[in-house]
């Protein structure tokens, strides 16, 4: 029992050992000046961390958030960004050590993906103490998952690390239920992975299915076992997405007037593929950068040089039975496809096109993938010439798949050394015995573990991390200024900046204000904050952003306070005043705001925002608010002079 918690320990200790030392090296704080807060981890996650860490200090967590957005659902919020429970822990640190506290949570999540792969590595190949390096061994496979390229690319993206992590639990949990009956396991860890990010979770439910038809595929079941395993496997799952309730229906209710029910695209009407296929298979090979944020780029695949030639080894095995390798060979093929064929695609991430970050599911591949060969290791201890040549024909295919695809020709040669590496001393367990044989296994893992090192590196490399010095900007002065403000008990009104740091600068300071970057946000009101002029968009995510707009709107958005930083409105003195000052930002308080509530004109209800001009919107808003036929704003026509040669 040691020797197998010391495994378990190790198999947390390595990806989480790995992947600090590479953040150390490409110089994350305090080993030097960088952090991990980039793309949407910049402008989404970590600005409402910020405000969750403001809330819990405060004790205002609540159903309703004013923080951001002039309003918005706080429950469907957590439930898509912040419902990871590690998230509570922030509260423990300073808020000057919060981006280092969400990179120590990063490495956890990462750490806890290689000890729950190995906890599912162990049950399903069922451990025994005969083969030599056999523990050791599942703590270096398990970080074959836990260090997949779909996290190298992806570790930014805070919120689906929980989900990543959990899916071996659920797998575990999984077959537990199948083998013995026992649903606890499959419960909870179902529904927590579900809970802490139900985008990522249906790709989890969509993998059960998926398991459960490898289960009868592989153990013939009857018609009647059959059926009893499938209403068991619903009603579990049912009582697992049941417990998620609480988060799932506000955000399922949220869900139906977002932009993304209407921007996600309808069924493709014929085939498509989206890449070369060379190219998508040439993506398992090591050290090509992987995917972090590209619209067309390829799926990541990579999860290990020997996984891919152990996988070999796995189809021509005549020690595993051949249900198994149709099952699990079917399911790669399946999902490779999936990630490159338009219809698959569509219906795999769940009847819609993802915005940018494609190849979202490759978690599930590398999770196959990973377990294939580590069942195939299993075996290497009487390995057969016909075992070797396997290995070798697997890797050349993946070589020849890069040769032919978009690989870069330095990143193939180095994955051709490697393999070559492997076989070699794959060949030496094959003509050693005893004590020679144990340090070939030993020698093997500690490749696994440089390759995996080497790769990780060039991937936080690739993704180029931003200095810490520069995030977020000037945040003690805007706390000193926000400290200026009229008391709360002095009426409820809205603050925001005059030029936008992040597209959710109230959450990232802490303040009621107006802008907001969610996925969550209602199209309509992003169509009507449009029409008043401010700066919004629809995508894959939308966002209206506070800027300089017209007394007008200013007075309807309760804007009472504005932060100037680095510059000075051109009306300060006559719309604005100075209220205080911090360094090179100022505070501005608006002359003519309304309050929070107020009344309009009935006429009100008609009012439909203009799509190509904000001025004739707020014209007509102003008319049916307050029953009176004239114009804020005159459209004029401008000729600008060309210019003397």
């Amino acid at each position: 029992m040691k020797k197998e918690n010391r495994c378990l320990a190790l198999s947390f200790v390595i990806p989480f050992t790995i992947m600090g030392t590479v953040f150390a090296l490409n110089g994350v704080y305090p080993f030097g000046g960088r952090q991990i807060i980039i793309r949407d981890f910049w402008h989404q996650y970590y600005p409402f961390l910020s405000s969750l860490w403001h809330k819990l200090r405060e004790g205002a967590v609540s159903p309703w958030s004013w923080t951001a957005g002039t309003g918005h659902d706080y429950v469907a919020h957590i439930a898509y960004y912040l419902a990871s429970p590690l998230n509570v822990l922030i509260a423990l640190f300073p808020h000057s050590l919060l981006r280092e506290a969400l990179t120590l949570l990063a490495l956890i999540k990462i750490g806890c993906a290689g000890l729950f792969m190995a906890m599912y590595l162990r049950y399903v190949c069922k451990q025994s103490d005969h083969f030599a390096y056999g523990w050791r061994a599942l703590a270096f496979f398990s970080s074959l998952y836990a260090l997949c390229a779909f996290i190298l690319g992806y570790f930014w993206n805070f919120m689906w690390l929980d989900t990543i992590a959990l899916l071996p639990l659920v797998m575990l949990g999984f077959h537990a239920l199948m083998n013995e009956g026992k649903y606890r396991l499959y419960v909870i860890s179902l529904a927590l992975a579900i809970m802490t990010n139900y985008y990522k979770g249906l790709y989890i439910c969509i993998f059960v299915v998926i398991a459960f038809i490898n289960h009868y595929i592989v153990h013939k079941y009857t018609l009647k076992e059959f059926l009893c395993k499938l209403k068991i496997t619903a009603v579990f799952s049912i009582i697992a997405i049941g417990l998620t309730a609480i988060l799932a229906v506000p955000a399922l209710s949220a869900l139906q007037n977002i932009y993304r029910v209407e921007a996600a695209g309808s069924f493709p009407s014929r085939l498509a593929v989206f890449n070369s296929f060379f190219s998508v298979i040439g993506n398992f090979i090591a050290f090509t950068p992987p995917t972090y944020h590209l619209e067309d780029g390829l799926p990541n695949l990579y999860s290990g040089m020997s996984c891919i030639m152990l996988a070999g080894m796995f189809f021509v095995s005549s020690k595993i039975p051949r249900r198994e390798k149709i099952a699990l060979g079917g399911t790669l093929v399946f999902l490779i496809i999936g990630t490159n064929v338009n219809v698959l695609y569509f219906i795999l991430n769940g009847l819609r096109f993802p915005n940018m970050i494609p190849g979202r599911f490759t978690f599930l591949v590398s999770f196959v993938l990973v377990a294939i060969a580590y069942r195939a290791y299993r075996l290497t201890e009487n390995m057969s010439r016909r075992d070797l040549l396997a290995m070798g024909a697997s890797a050349a295919v993946v070589l020849l798949s890069a040769v032919l695809g978009s690989q870069e020709k330095a990143f193939i040669i180095g994955s051709a050394v490697i393999c070559a590496v492997y076989l070699v001393i794959f060949y030496g367990m094959y003509l050693c015995k005893g004590k020679a044989k144990q340090l070939l296994m030993a020698v093997l893992l500690l490749v696994i573990t440089a390759e995996l090192s080497v790769t990780s590196f060039i991937a936080v490399k690739t993704v180029r991390l931003p200095g810490r010095d520069a995030y977020p900007d000037s945040y003690e002065q805007v706390q000193a200024l926000l400290q200026q403000r009229q008391p709360p008990g002095s009426g409820f009104y809205r603050t925001d900046v005059n030029v936008f740091f992040t597209h959710n600068d109230p959450s990232l300071y802490n303040y009621h204000g107006f802008s907001i970057f969610s996925s969550n946000i209602e199209h309509n009101i992003t169509r009507f904050y449009a029409g008043l002029g401010l700066q919004s968009g629809g995508g894959g995510n939308t966002m209206y952003v506070y800027n300089e707009t017209t007394p007008f709107a200013n007075a309807l958005l309760n804007m009472r306070y504005m932060i100037a930083i680095d510059a000075d409105p051109a009306c300060n003195g006559l719309l604005w005043e100075t209220a205080a000052q911090a360094g090179h930002a100022q505070l501005l308080e608006n002359r003519y705001y309304l309050p929070l509530g107020f009344m309009v004109n009935e006429g009100m209800v008609g009012y439909v925002p203009s799509a190509s001009n904000s001025f004739l919107s707020q014209n007509t808003m102003f008319r049916r608010a307050t029953g009176l036929d004239g114009s804020l704003f005159t459209v004029a026509n401008v000729t600008i002079a060309p210019r003397c040669q």
